[in-house]
Formats: C-alpha cells, sequence, structure tokens
C-alpha cells in the first residue's frame, strides 16, 4: 500500500501519449471512467513503457470541460471515440487496452467488435452499481434527468481512499443524470455480449470500493470465454483503483501480465 505523492502523475485533464522506452513491441490504448480523465490510467501507460508498449490515454467525449457537455453525450459517442482512438493504434505490434470503470466497459466492446486485441486490463469494470445507483440510473431511464438534471457526487475528487490521490483527481463534482442513462445502457449491452469476449483479461477491483460493487467483476470473470483471466480484489482501493493506495501493486500485476500474455517472460 502505498501514500506516495511522488509516483502520481501530474493532475490534468489532458490526454496523453507515452512512448515506450526503446524499442516499441506493443501499443496500448487506456481509457478513463465516467465523469473522469486519462489521469485515472496514467500510471498503468508510464509501468509499461519500460516493457516497450508505447501508450495512448484518449479524452472522451463530454469530459474534461464540463458537466453539461457530458450530459449531451452518448454511449455510442464515447464508443465512437474509443474505437477510433483504438484503430489508430499502430498495427505493425501487439496492442492492448487498459481501461477504468466505463473504459473497462468500452475495453470489452472493443474486444467483440475487432479481432486483434492481444490483452485487456479491467479496472473496477462498471457492469453495474450498487442499489442506489442502479435505482437512479433506472430512475434517470425513465426521464428523472429532465427534473433533476445532477447529482452531487459524495466526496469531491471521487472514490479514492488516497487523500493525495483524490486531491490531484480533476473528476466531475456532479453526476449528470441523462449521461447516467447511457451508462445503464451501455452496462446492458455489455453485459448481453460478455460471452463474445475472448480476449486474455486481467481483472482488478478494490474490495472497498463504494461505486462498482465487486460482483460486477465476479459477473465478467465468470461470463466470459478468455482463454486466461486473472482476477485480483484488493483490499485496501477504493474505485479509482488505477491512482489508489493499491496503485504500485496493480503495475506490477498488470507488466506481469502483459509479458506471460505475449510470451516475453524468456
Amino acid at each position: 500500500m502505498t501514500t506516495d505523492q511522488r509516483d502520481l502523475p501530474a493532475p490534468t485533464r489532458a490526454p496523453f501519449a507515452v512512448a515506450a522506452q526503446g524499442a516499441r513491441r506493443a501499443a496500448a490504448l487506456c481509457i478513463h471512467g465516467f465523469t473522469g480523465t486519462p489521469f485515472e490510467v496514467r500510471p498503468l501507460a508510464d509501468a509499461l513503457a519500460p516493457l516497450g508498449v508505447s501508450s495512448v490515454g484518449l479524452l472522451l467525449p463530454g469530459h474534461g470541460t464540463e458537466p453539461a457537455e457530458l450530459a449531451r453525450t452518448r454511449w455510442q459517442d464515447w464508443q465512437q471515440a474509443a474505437l477510433a482512438a483504438w484503430d489508430a493504434l499502430p498495427s505493425d505490434v501487439p496492442r492492448l487496452i487498459v481501461g477504468c470503470s466505463m473504459g473497462a466497459l468500452l475495453a470489452l466492446r472493443i474486444a467483440v467488435l475487432r479481432h486483434d486485441v492481444a490483452a485487456a486490463v479491467l479496472l473496477a469494470p462498471a457492469l453495474c452499481l450498487f442499489r442506489d445507483g442502479e435505482l437512479a440510473a433506472r430512475a434517470s431511464s425513465a426521464g428523472l434527468w429532465r427534473l433533476k438534471p445532477y447529482a452531487t457526487k459524495e466526496q469531491a475528487g471521487g472514490d479514492i481512499a488516497d487523500p493525495a490521490a483524490r486531491a490531484a483527481n480533476l473528476t466531475y463534482p456532479v453526476i449528470p443524470l441523462r449521461a447516467l442513462a447511457e451508462l445503464a445502457a451501455l452496462q446492458r449491452l455489455v453485459r448481453a455480449q460478455l460471452a463474445h469476449v475472448a480476449t486474455p483479461l486481467c481483472v482488478f477491483h478494490g474490495a472497498q470500493d463504494h461505486t462498482i460493487p465487486p460482483a460486477a467483476s465476479d459477473e465478467i470473470v465468470a461470463g466470459v470465454r478468455s482463454p486466461t483471466v486473472e482476477y485480483h480484489r484488493l483490499r485496501d482501493s477504493f474505485h479509482v483503483i488505477g491512482v489508489d493506495v493499491d496503485r504500485a501493486r496493480i503495475a506490477a500485476m498488470t507488466t506481469a501480465f502483459v509479458a506471460r500474455t505475449l510470451g516475453w517472460n524468456g
């Protein structure tokens, strides 16, 4: 467990590109979560660079500006942006995906729609919500957002145990309920297609997650037909697990998984 702020990326809403250290052996697309920014997935891009993996972290439509813009987006906008970023990766090396929360759902969609995904790393995949969140999503899908456009988050900076990471996380302070209904639609689609996922997976979930129950990861692990599935439930982390207290462990286990999956261990 770590709370050392020195290993955190700089707070930013901007997309990123991390070059491989030495010869490029693979490329990775890193996708942040609902209301978040590329900051959430930057530590894994930095950890993969010494292996020879170049990474890009996109900023999804509606994110990194103001909540009203997110309220105007649809799940198809997020999927289109993720697919475009995937298709733009170098095609002469194996390609990987890292996804956090909703970004993990988009990673699973890419694994279904594209058949060249060498491996995927899922951080607290947002396949379902806790009861209060599920009720809010159903009400939003029924049109509640017209009466109540936004719900205030319980904690500024998001669901993160590490105070330094939480302070650095430039997430929206509110949830646009119209966009929450779009997330629910994406959840339903991904759940219906889990059996079509055949990509090697490494799944992480924080045992103290207050946003997405670990049962979401359990369902994914049980539902895919991937030849390799690693699942790590980490005792101390909350939801935004890639930058939380177990981030160093996650980075180490991710690089080990990628090396094994791509046959780089000797």
